[in-house]
């Protein structure tokens, strides 16, 4: 559900605002950027878990999830 509202989020807010191709473009690449760069925060997926306060599981998919939403 959540990759849902955020592919929508992310078509919505490329879509509106940017006439040109190029814009959009530019706009995709500063997400996937920003999401990037937020997986390399914790040195160990079992620091973050204990950081944020969930399980090694929880903090796993969510990890993922970052990741997958950088790349696509």
């Amino acid at each position: 559900m959540v990759y849902f509202i955020y592919i929508g989020g992310t078509v919505t807010c490329n879509i509106l605002g940017a006439t040109e191709l190029d814009k959009a473009r530019a706009r995709a690449g500063s997400l996937a950027l920003l999401y990037l760069s937020l997986l390399p925060v914790v040195p160990r997926l079992a620091f973050g878990a204990a950081f944020f306060g969930t399980s090694i599981h929880t903090y796993h998919q969510l990890h993922r999830g970052i990741g997958t939403m950088a790349i696509f």
